[in-house]
């Protein structure tokens, strides 16, 4: 790609291209006004017909609606959504690292702690989308990215839906054959199980090295997976315990029902079967490569140990700078990490030697002496306390103010997702904290989620119960909004329009909101001899469209004349001749001849073929 006529889509600037998919492309770009790299996914029309077109947008606006409401660690953030010369785009959170098929390419062999921790946050990840009502649908190793610091990000929910939503194009299978769920390919419904049993196809693979279902082609792996049981872990790795192999084949259950009550329950299982210790992020890539060497790669936690060791290096040498120019300490540093011998020092134990003879770093001040304060027994007062608080030499200063009391409270939505507003500002989604200053003013917060009706507070700390002061948290129950579906009349006449006994409006075209629910609508225009009664089905935000037949300019004659004639009951004139406005449809006709006593009845098919009818009375 030339760097000359780099293209941009919205405001982001194209680096270079990072991949390509079934939905469109993917580049790096840069973000000129956050100053950030983002990933950009653009979306491709190439050789598609224009049904196809419409279907792949919306399921490219499915994957912003259902990966944007999603804030958590483990799932990668959406940014933006735009539109750049009829081509739609997604700006998200650009992920450097590898993806868990690279490492399975590769060959790399995982511990089984390695493994527990990578399938806990895969599993934390996806039950927060399951709790806010999004499948992802195509849980696989290449939509798992690894970054360089050990975090795991689902990406790519391209194919999510919400679960009260249906393809528009039936009988079609989204998703890739080797790790899809049985019911994905019989068509039954979608929940979070249908992810967990993806889930657990990869845990299958990362602990056997194989896939459970295996094929020559996609036919093949689909009749296995809704028909054929995957071979028996255990056979595969006779090593690892046997529990193994029921919490595998517990999540990889034919039927939804059968398997864990969440991912998350069914990774705990698995890191127990496993002997796992406890979660920390020990899977840890450095760049430039797919994954360190297994004498390369550091110790459980090692990486957190180092980032800590550092950190106190440069607490210890800079507190020990403004130690030697300032006469006082950077912050009193007590993080009780028992990092070192088991058993401390005590305070007063004098200073070892240092290898070269010279004596160990201290406290000290410009002149090398030993600042007042600084040693003593334990009970002493601290070197801050010995200062002259008010800089002035006088002893009788008022102490400072007592700084307020803080808590940072969680808010908490069911569902999740919903946006945090905080005196009108958005603030980010459910679940998050937000931290509460004792004596300010209140703030004024609102939960909205599209679909539910919005949830207002004013949010202070002296609002606060004692157990939210504790950490207990702020929690929403977000009621559905009952939105109303809409009937549409399409008519080139006047029409009345009475639902359910009652008139709702007249003219040729009309939209009536009503509340979900089934009614007798009926349609009606006398001047066009048009009545029609219909059973209407009304769904939340959907719109139900009654077309209204035409008026076909219809002639009526009848020998003798001087006859009287009715349409549908209603009263139509008298002969020799008629020109009447009449709807296309089926119609009932009455002649009546006063004077003869004769009387003749015709049903009759209006319509552009038919617009003259002429009646003589029977003999």
């Amino acid at each position: 790609m030339s760097t000359s006529h780099s293209p941009r889509y919205g405001r982001y600037e194209v680096q270079r291209e990072l991949g390509r998919g079934a939905m469109g492309v993917v580049y790096l770009a840069d973000d000129p006004v956050i100053g950030r790299e983002v990933a950009i996914k653009v979306l491709s029309h190439a050789g598609l017909d224009d049904d196809e077109v419409s279907e792949l947008q919306d399921r490219f606006r499915r994957e912003f609606q259902s990966a944007g409401t999603l804030s958590h660690p483990n799932i990668v953030t959406v940014y933006d959504v735009g539109q750049e010369d009829h081509q739609a785009f997604i700006a998200m959170e650009y992920v450097p690292g590898e993806s868990l098929a690279s490492l399975l390419e590769a060959d790399k062999d995982l511990s089984d702690k390695e493994i527990a921790d990578l399938a806990y946050q895969i599993a934390s990840g996806l039950d927060f989308a399951h709790k806010g009502g999004v499948v992802h649908r195509d849980v696989k190793p290449a939509n798992l990215l690894l970054t360089w610091d050990g975090r795991t990000k689902i990406a790519d929910f391209g194919v999510a839906k919400y679960m009260s939503a249906t393809l528009t194009r039936t009988g079609t299978i989204l998703g890739t054959p080797s790790y899809m769920s049985p019911e994905q390919v019989t068509g039954g419904k979608i929940t979070g199980a249908s992810d967990q049993f993806s889930l657990a196809v990869i845990l299958y693979q990362l602990l056997t090295g194989q896939r459970p279902f295996n094929g020559e082609s996609p036919t093949a792996i689909l009749y296995q997976l809704v028909h054929e049981d995957p071979p028996s872990p255990q056979d595969l790795t006779p090593r690892r315990a046997p529990q193994v192999e029921g919490v595998l084949l517990r999540g990889l259950a034919k039927k939804p029902e059968d398997r864990f009550p969440s991912c998350t329950e069914m990774v705990e299982a698995l890191r127990a079967a496993l002997g796992a210790a406890p979660v920390d992020m020990t899977i840890a890539l450095g760049p430039g490569e797919a994954f360190p060497p297994e004498e390369e790669r550091p110790a459980p936690g090692g990486l957190r140990w180092v980032w800590v060791l550092g950190a106190l290096m440069v607490l210890a040498i800079g507190g020990t700078y403004l130690y030697q120019e300032l006469g006082k300490p950077l912050l009193p540093l007590d993080l009780g990490l028992g990092l070192g011998s088991e058993e401390a020092e005590p305070d007063d134990a004098p200073p070892e030697d240092t290898e070269d003879g010279s004596e160990p770093l201290g406290p000290t001040v410009a002149d090398g002496t030993t600042p007042e304060g600084a040693e003593g027994d334990a009970g002493d007062a601290s070197f801050e306390e010995n200062l002259d608080p008010a800089g002035d030499g006088s002893e009788d200063a008022a102490p400072p103010a007592p700084e307020p009391a803080r808590a940072s409270v969680l808010l908490e939505s069911n569902p999740s997702g919903a946006r945090v507003l905080l005196d009108g500002d958005q603030a980010g989604v459910t679940p998050m904290e937000v931290s509460l200053v004792e004596g300010t003013a209140a703030r004024d917060l609102r939960l909205e989620l599209d679909g539910h009706d919005p949830a207002s507070l004013a949010l202070s700390y002296e609002g606060l119960s004692e157990a939210q002061l504790q950490g207990e948290a702020l929690f929403f129950p977000l009621e559905k909004t009952i939105l109303p579906g809409v009937i549409a009349v399409d008519a080139t006449y006047a029409v009345t329009v009475t639902v359910d006994g009652e008139p709702r409006g007249t003219g040729a075209s009309q939209r009536l909101e009503l509340d979900p629910g089934t009614y007798e609508v009926v349609l009606s225009a006398p001047e066009v001899f048009y009545r029609e009664r219909r059973t209407v089905e009304i769904s939340s935000e959907r719109t139900a469209t009654l077309s209204v037949p035409p008026a076909i300019p219809f002639s009526v004659t009848a020998v003798p004349g001087n006859c009287k004639v009715s349409i549908d009951g209603q009263d139509a004139g008298t002969t020799p001749i008629l020109d009447l406005p009449v709807a296309a449809g089926r119609h009932d006709f009455v002649f009546e001849w006063p004077g003869l006593g004769k009387t003749l009845e015709r049903s009759e098919e209006v319509s552009d073929s038919f617009r003259r009818i002429n009646a003589r009375p029977p003999a």
